[in-house]
């Protein structure tokens, strides 16, 4: 069932810079800066994976994306999750990113360090959280993969190949996809790929 969150999230939007990401966030990596300057996010490299921390701003968002070609699309990527325990803080896929300002929607398909994944829809009216499920024995500081794909107008969601969500809405089946960190935290990502949906 589907709330207002009251804890107001701002965003750091993150542009592609000369310094790309590792090879294995696949189209993602040469959008990916290493050393953003001005924010509270430290993003390195350490052993091929994307690290993104922040120790500082509770309530922060930082995301990476990309548009893709063609549709229906399936998005894919493991990570893993530690923080303080603050509500939403957690990493994982950006969906359906469209529009400018306080316009802007995008969806958010995260894992928490509780072992909870979420689904938040940022729009003009702040960040809703859409679906919260706890799958049973994952163990979130362990690669998790998360999953998007679109199917028949709707999006559904996935975990470790387990679907845990589908949602119609505002937005579903357009927009870029990437990659999101939110809250305080260190989050590891690996593995992004994005395809057709039903190829991969």
């Amino acid at each position: 069932m589907r709330h207002l969150i009251t804890t107001l999230f701002l965003i750091v939007l993150t542009w592609p810079a000369a310094a790309a990401g590792p090879e294995t966030m696949g189209p993602l990596a040469p959008h990916i800066d290493l050393d953003p300057q001005g924010s509270p996010w430290r993003v390195v490299e350490e052993q091929g994976r994307l690290v993104i921390e922040n120790t500082s701003e509770p309530g922060r968002i930082t995301y990476y994306f990309v548009e893709p070609r063609e549709r229906p699309i399936a998005a894919s990527v493991s990570v893993s999750v530690a923080g303080s325990g603050e509500e939403l803080s957690g990493a994982g896929l950006l969906y359906a990113l469209q529009g400018e300002g306080q316009a802007r929607l995008y969806y958010l398909f995260i894992l928490s360090p509780d072992g909870t994944t979420s689904v938040l829809r940022r729009d003009a009216s702040g960040v809703n959280r859409m679906i919260a499920t706890r799958v049973p024995d994952i163990d979130p500081s362990a690669q998790v993969e998360l999953k998007v794909e679109e199917t028949g107008g709707a999006a559904a969601f996935f975990v470790n190949a387990e679907q845990v969500g589908t949602i119609e809405a505002e937005g579903v089946g357009s927009g870029a996809v990437g990659v999101a960190a939110a809250g305080e935290g260190r989050f590891s990502f690996e593995g992004f790929q994005l395809g057709q949906a039903g190829q991969r």
